[in-house]
């Protein structure tokens, strides 16, 4: 019997452990659940995503067959909830505001598939696989996809939070599974953030009869943030600490040529 004919439909449940997994193709799974990856947005300790891998055994075709299905999702923690572009596309482009007005992954299992495949044995023989979009199912959104962005909000002690997270792959073999590659938040609570950007935080200045004073908002996310100036700008700026810069605001002198001023993350 070829392997299209062992496909079997089932659901599989989806639960949790801790590991970690290589950029190449995922090994078969000896356990029924693993976390590959787990992702703390604003450092707090308690992470917001999982990226978890389950297996789900199926009914065997024949005796002693081993047969399971492998799924891989992003799974929220309570607070958090996965967000989709638009009713019809699940992943962003680049430069996508992500914000209040995109639709949250709802239902009784708000999660969003990345990957999966089956694998099946007898005993004493090597694992074989399967490729489960290729057998009279609909193709997943990642199948063909090496790179993904996906948008997010959380809760924190100030308020909700938007951020994004980038998956990326080196081919589109089914085996390959996706890593996180990079991740980023507005720290401004209800505050939407642009995919694959860096958050935008306002600084305004005024001139005053003391000199120039910078402000930009208070936040719990930007408590350790910097505030650096240069006197130019591009890849070759210099940028120069402020150090006395604190409480969202600073007075300073005013400067002999044009200053240019931002704010930088710890």
């Amino acid at each position: 019997m070829d392997q299209a004919n062992r496909l079997i439909a089932t659901v599989i449940a989806l639960v949790f452990a801790s590991a970690q997994t290589e950029w190449a193709a995922i090994p078969p799974l000896e356990e029924d659940r693993l976390t590959i990856d787990s992702i703390d947005f604003n450092g707090d300790g308690e992470p917001e995503i999982n990226v978890v891998a389950s297996r789900g055994r199926y009914p065997p075709i024949q005796e002693n067959e081993e047969y399971y299905g492998v799924v891989v999702v992003l799974f929220p923690v309570e607070g958090s909830a996965l967000l989709r572009f638009s009713r019809n596309r699940i992943q962003f482009s680049r430069g996508d505001s992500i914000s209040s007005t995109n639709m949250e992954i709802s239902g009784p299992a708000p999660l969003i598939n990345i990957g999966g495949f089956y694998q099946w044995r007898f005993p004493g023989t090597p694992w074989e696989y399967v490729d489960p979009t290729t057998h009279n199912l609909p193709p997943a959104f990642w199948s063909s996809e090496t790179n993904l962005l996906i948008g997010l909000k959380f809760s924190a002690d100030d308020g909700a939070h938007y951020g994004w997270l980038q998956l990326a792959r080196p081919n589109r073999e089914f085996l390959t599974q996706f890593q996180v590659v990079a991740n980023d938040w507005n720290p401004l609570p209800g505050e939407p953030i642009r995919a694959g950007l860096p958050p935008e935080i306002p600084l305004t200045s005024e001139v005053v009869p003391e000199g120039i004073r910078v402000r930009w908002p208070v936040a719990i996310g930007l408590a350790n943030w910097f505030l650096e100036s240069s006197d130019s700008l591009g890849p070759d700026a210099d940028w120069v600490p402020i150090p006395e810069a604190a409480n969202g605001e600073i007075l300073l002198e005013p400067p002999e040529s044009m200053r240019f001023y931002r704010l930088r993350r710890p």
